[in-house]
């Protein structure tokens, strides 16, 4: 329906036409989720090109063009540039709509797990903790840029050694997204497998058992076995078998689950 949608708007209003640059830059979003890649990034390049056309550099449109391209980016493994957009987005966003915006806070978000990603931890820890410190103060507490925003923090810190501190951010990234998401939705499973690693990693074996084989459910069903969520799951559920010297059979079962097979 998007590719009819674009190509009717690229055929009627031609090339240079705000509503051909929005379903261009939807329909390479749709195709960004699906994994088309390779297809999705000139469209996206195309989007950004446009939008600074006919809005020039300060303008939401192109921002947002912009942010969608680094997504892509970091898609494709090109980490580097996808966190100079971000970063060039950020400052954009915090310039124009001011640093507690709801889409200043999602470009903060994406910048900082990009710097988790490569490992950046006490910058991304910045970022987030700056981001939870100021984005209550003009959205509800519950929207789910930060309810994201406290889940990765808290990863953040199980990954510096600080699971006490993740505790409380896992638990309300869980409540906060079983308040208005589906019992089964992917982000579901995946702050319930974060908050089962970090319980592990406090030692309350049998409740990080039962929420990260949970977890693992949500994701293998909605993203599949090979999702990194699902992954993840199964890595942590090796790692408490393992240190609690499970049976062979199981630990094996669960190494092929992390593998992304079916034992």
């Amino acid at each position: 329906m998007l590719r009819e949608t674009y190509e009717d708007a690229l055929r009627v209003l031609g090339p240079e036409n705000e509503s051909t640059a929005h379903w261009m830059n939807s329909l390479a979003m749709v195709l960004r989720e699906r994994g088309k890649l390779a297809e999705a990034l000139p469209l996206q390049e195309q989007a950004v090109a446009l939008a600074r056309k006919l809005h020039g550099e300060d303008h939401t449109t192109t921002q947002s063009a912009l942010g969608n391209l680094a997504t892509t980016l970091r898609s494709l493994g090109r980490h580097d540039e996808a966190v100079q957009l971000y970063e060039q987005v950020l400052a954009a966003r915090r310039r124009m709509l001011g640093s507690a915006h709801p889409s200043t806070l999602l470009t903060l978000n994406n910048l900082a797990t990009m710097r988790g990603f490569l490992r950046q931890h006490e910058q991304a820890a910045a970022l987030l903790e700056e981001g939870l410190r100021i984005g209550p103060t003009q959205i509800e507490p519950n929207h789910p840029t930060l309810i994201s925003m406290r889940s990765n923090l808290a990863t953040i810190y199980d990954r510096m050694g600080r699971p006490a501190e993740a505790e409380p951010l896992h638990r309300a990234a869980v409540a906060g997204g079983e308040a208005y998401l589906p019992t089964d939705h992917p982000y579901i499973g995946l702050y319930r497998g974060r908050l089962g690693n970090c319980l592990r990693l406090l030692g309350c074996d049998e409740e990080a058992e039962s929420l990260l084989l949970d977890g693992y459910r949500i994701s293998r069903a909605t993203e599949g076995p090979q999702s990194t969520n699902a992954t993840n799951a199964a890595l942590s559920l090796v790692e408490l078998y393992t240190d609690h010297a499970a049976d062979a059979d199981l630990i094996a079962e669960w190494q092929l689950r992390a593998a992304g097979s079916e034992p």
